[in-house]
């Protein structure tokens, strides 16, 4: 195998990070967070996890991450989003380093040029993620606690 397929190779890895990374580390970490919430009160009933809610998750947030590159993110840094549109997916090469090392350099330019405004989006990511995982926690937690037996009075 020669350096530029190795480079190609590369590259092609971490466009796949960069766009599937975020919402495969949510969607892994959404059922961890529903069954430890599950497991975790006392005298809890037994909960079943469905995979089809961890695909549910996957498949949402992969949307809403495409859609906060497209229209956030990328243009804020100045990078082309063409790549992000149907037509553009399967035209665009993902093997090209350079174009990873162009979206490097203007993304520390950006934070540089707009160090508040670049934190706070940066940083609303992991806040996002966070309240997704809080949600599957609680609702875990919601699913395992007996329900109170009703009383009815004659």
């Amino acid at each position: 195998m020669s350096l530029q397929q190795q480079g190609q190779i590369l590259a092609a890895l971490i466009w796949l990070a960069i766009l599937l990374g975020p919402p495969l580390l949510l969607a892994l970490l959404t059922p961890m967070f529903y069954v430890d919430g599950a497991t975790r009160a006392p005298h809890s009933m037994p909960v079943k996890a469905d995979n089809r809610a961890t695909l549910l998750v996957l498949f949402i947030s992969f949307c809403v991450w495409v859609l906060l590159l497209k229209f956030l993110y990328f243009p804020a840094i100045g990078f082309d989003t063409g790549f992000l549109s149907i037509n553009g997916f399967s035209q665009y090469s993902y093997t090209d380093l350079s174009t990873l090392k162009t979206l490097g350099t203007m993304t520390l330019d950006w934070i540089a040029r707009n160090p508040v405004s670049a934190i706070a989006l940066l940083a609303f990511i992991p806040l996002l993620g966070a309240a997704v995982l809080l949600v599957a926690r609680a609702q875990g937690r919601a699913a395992s606690t007996p329900s109170t037996p009703q009383t009815h009075w004659r």
